[in-house]
């Protein structure tokens, strides 16, 4: 076996096993990322078309597995770190093949996407904006053709999977231990409006949670493979600056909220709102971050301190903390604590 077929094998491997990790599978595209920027763009995506492969012939394997053991329905659970496998209960093998398809098709235009653009991109903001809208796009057009169109029972079906979670949770609760009594009560009168609100808000929620993904992706991959010199165009990513026109947005959303409140009294309005407020939030958010990072760097405060700070930032004195990180990146976009320069 040479050389290139050996480092192909182990990132194929690494992407099973951060794929399955649970905490760390932000991770997956990372492996093949490093291919398609040591070798081809070419050799990753066949890479990722034979793993894809390869993961549906195991899936299928399963399928026939747990279908002999129907008398043991806890079974099914042995396998729930694989992806898209925790639909198998509610929707059985067709929903679990179409959920790990499309993570995988997420996962694979991203990386692909990443080797592409960092080649030769300087501005963070236009990687970013490439990464999400790609990687989005992609998946999209993925679970619209998995769905065969039928947009509205997809919707369904992702209302009855947040519904059963939901009641789940509450049986495992009803005899009082775990969820404060307080919250509990509270999720057993509010189940309904819960997984409402959570509907409604779920494009801001993907949107954040790839936007999310793609920033810590970078982050890793940076400090990983920087020295290889994969991102020696790239600026800094404390240098993170939204443009300024989205203060506006943040503004006119208020505004909208306050008219909606009470003059105009729309749903479509009210969905609007939720998913940009909460899109205006994690932008200002990692722009506040952005800011911390450039000034501990600027006066070379220690690593331990750095850490110490975060941890207080994002566990002792939450929600508090992250309110203070979303203001310093609003209020950046308006004084320009770093002084950058955006000629």
């Amino acid at each position: 076996m040479n050389k290139k077929n050996r480092d192909v094998g182990l990132a194929v491997l690494f992407t099973f096993f951060l794929l399955v990790s649970g905490f760390f599978n932000f991770l997956a595209p990372l492996p093949l990322f490093y291919i398609a920027r040591r070798y081809s763009w070419r050799t990753s995506f066949w890479a990722w078309v034979g793993f894809i492969l390869c993961l549906s012939g195991l899936y299928f394997f399963l399928f026939s597995l747990i279908a002999s053991r129907a008398s043991q329905p806890e079974f099914v659970y042995w396998f729930f770190r694989l992806p898209g496998m925790v639909y198998y209960p509610l929707f059985g093998p067709r929903a679990v093949l179409g959920g790990m398809i499309t993570d995988m098709v997420f996962f694979s235009s991203l990386s692909l996407l990443l080797a592409w653009k960092s080649t030769h991109e300087k501005k963070l903001l236009s990687l970013v904006g490439w990464l999400l809208g790609g990687s989005l796009l992609v998946t999209s057009l993925t679970v619209f053709v998995l769905s065969f169109g039928d947009v509205a029972s997809l919707l369904h079906g992702v209302s009855k999977y947040f519904q059963t979670v939901l009641h789940e949770v509450i049986q495992l609760n009803s005899s009082g231990t775990g969820i404060d009594g307080e919250q509990f009560a509270f999720l057993k009168e509010n189940s309904s409006f819960l997984v409402s609100l959570v509907i409604k808000s779920l494009p801001g929620g993907i949107f954040n949670l790839t936007l999310l993904i793609i920033v810590l992706d970078l982050v890793v991959a940076r400090r990983l493979m920087g020295h290889l010199g994969y991102f020696e165009h790239l600026e800094e990513l404390n240098r993170f600056f939204t443009p300024f026109f989205v203060v506006w947005g943040v503004i006119g959303s208020f505004l909208l909220y306050w008219l909606n409140g009470v003059f105009l009294h729309s749903g479509a309005v009210e969905f609007l709102l939720i998913n940009f407020c909460s899109v205006f939030f994690l932008v200002y958010f990692l722009q506040g971050l952005a800011v911390l990072s450039f000034y501990f760097n600027a006066k070379g405060v220690n690593p331990w301190l750095r850490f110490l700070t975060y941890l207080i930032l994002f566990f002792v004195i939450q929600p508090v903390g992250f309110l203070l990180i979303v203001l310093g990146g609003f209020f950046d976009s308006w004084f320009n604590f770093r002084k950058l320069s955006f000629a």
